[in-house]
């Protein structure tokens, strides 16, 4: 039985999530998520799941720094929506400081 493997963090650790393929076709497989069948693009740059635990955790670090960058970018326009409105911050270590002028 050929499977696939994704890389998850949850409850303070990684996991790595086994998928069973189901069929193989020229550019990917399909697998078995629970009860549904769901197409894995192979050749694709960004992969839903992979071929070997390192590179499905190479995926995970992606994934993760693409998903820090949006944050980062939401946190940024919210600062800037509240600096507009008179609120200032002063960021500590462990918490922001919020100052109404």
């Amino acid at each position: 039985m050929k499977v696939l493997y994704r890389c998850e963090y949850r409850w303070d650790r990684l996991n790595y999530d086994k998928y069973e393929i189901v069929r193989e076709t020229r550019c990917g497989a399909w697998i078995r998520n629970g009860r549904k069948e769901k197409f894995v693009n192979l050749n694709a740059r960004k992969k839903w799941a992979c071929e070997t635990e390192e590179e499905a955790l190479e995926q995970f670090k992606h994934r993760k720094l693409r998903q820090i960058k949006i944050l980062n970018g939401q946190l940024d326009f919210a600062r800037i929506a509240l600096h507009h409105v008179g609120v200032r911050f002063k960021e500590t270590q462990y918490e922001i400081i919020i100052e109404k002028w």
